[in-house]
């Protein structure tokens, strides 16, 4: 306690160096973190550059979320970022992106007084800030154009979280950068033995997501993963065979080897990597039996859990391969009625064609489907505001 009664005599750079101690070894101390917060706020006007990315880093190390703080920082932060380095702006920008504080003026002036810095950036400081501002899905052109430029000239020298995570920022901002993707391929292909499975899978997905069919990373990355699929957990597992499919690539002993993976520790998946693998296959019109019978099982209890999106997926899935699974479509059918308003327009239509498909007449689902979608044409046309 003796460190808690004592933190109003803290300076700037012992709350800083206090903060971010904690935060380095990983240790949660509400009690002081919390403490922590007034003397940083009541001398913040005195925090220079480092002070400020170090607190703001070393409380989003933490997840401690603490808006009076954050908004103090940012308002300190944005006068003298000419001070910043570049592990300075990327931890800060970073910070704020991992709390989802979506401060656009400041990653507005950061990302001004990167693009003037960003020839001193290294590998992990530019993989960092390009994820911070995809994290956010705050597209600003001429920072991803020198982030783009920056990784062209560093590419050689990207490790395997550098690779996946700019790869990731790319393809989350759905920007097609066809010389970086390449150097990128090029520079993945090179180091893929020392990839774990989430890069790995990250990587396919950023090409996926993009739509850029790079079929020699493919079969380098299917080669790859089929010698360590065992150490793939579920999520990496749905994230592969959908970005094969997203791009229609059948890979057969790829999605085999998946399947019969996937199946072992189904019941531990999340419902996005549940819906994900059953939409993959059946995109590539794989019906595996033995694999869908595992997906329905774990789905049910967690139905609740399943996004709009999850839901739509797995019911046309289920459609596409004639899956006639009556518990798990009257499970999706209850939970779809009670979220219908939360269904994009495509989801709606998907849900119902599915169920014509299948020829499973849902009188509920179909009238609640025709109310929603009638109301929203309403809307449309300006007769109805909700």
């Amino acid at each position: 306690m003796e460190a808690v009664e004592s933190l109003v005599e803290f300076s700037p750079q012992n709350c800083a160096n206090l903060a971010w101690a904690f935060a380095a070894l990983n240790v949660h101390n509400a009690p002081l973190l919390k403490w922590l917060s007034a003397p940083a706020l009541a001398t913040i006007s005195y925090f220079r550059g480092q002070n400020l990315s170090m607190t703001a880093w070393s409380f989003a190390r933490l997840i401690v979320v603490d808006g009076p703080l954050f908004a103090a920082i940012s308002s300190q932060a944005q006068a003298p970022l000419g001070d910043f380095k570049q592990q300075e702006l990327t931890n800060t920008a970073w910070a704020f992106s991992k709390l989802s504080y979506a401060d656009e003026p400041l990653l507005q002036a950061t990302a001004a007084q990167a693009i003037i810095n960003l020839p001193e950036f290294s590998c992990q400081s530019l993989s960092n800030l390009a994820w911070a501002y995809a994290k956010h899905e705050f597209k600003i052109e001429p920072l991803m154009d020198a982030i783009a430029a920056r990784s062209l000239a560093l590419c050689d020298n990207f490790g395997p979280l550098e690779l996946s995570s700019i790869s990731w920022s790319f393809s989350r901002l759905l920007i097609v950068d066809l010389p970086l993707l390449k150097a990128l391929s090029a520079a993945a292909q090179a180091k893929l033995t020392h990839c774990e499975p989430p890069h790995l899978s990250s990587i396919a997905c950023a090409f996926a997501r993009l739509e850029v069919l790079d079929e020699q990373l493919l079969e380098a990355l299917a080669s790859e993963s089929l010698g360590r699929i065992r150490d793939f957990l579920p999520s990496d597992l749905a994230h592969m065979s959908w970005a094969f499919a997203r791009l229609i690539v059948l890979n057969q002993p790829l999605q085999d080897a998946i399947a019969s993976s996937s199946i072992p520790s189904i019941n531990y998946a999340h419902p996005l990597a549940l819906a994900n693998t059953v939409w993959a296959f059946a995109k590539l019109l794989i019906s595996h039996e033995p694999l869908l019978d595992a997906i329905s099982a774990p789905s049910l209890p967690i139905i609740n859990e399943f996004s709009p999106t999850n839901l739509s997926s797995t019911v046309w899935a289920c459609s596409a391969l004639g899956f006639k699974d009556f518990p798990l479509l009257k499970s999706i059918s209850a939970k779809a009625l009670a979220r219908l308003s939360n269904f994009e327009v495509r989801g709606l239509t998907n849900i119902a064609w599915s169920y014509a498909t299948l020829e499973i007449l849902d009188f509920p689902l179909l009238n609640a489907i025709s109310a929603e979608s009638l109301r929203r044409i309403a809307y449309d046309r300006g007769l109805f505001r909700p």
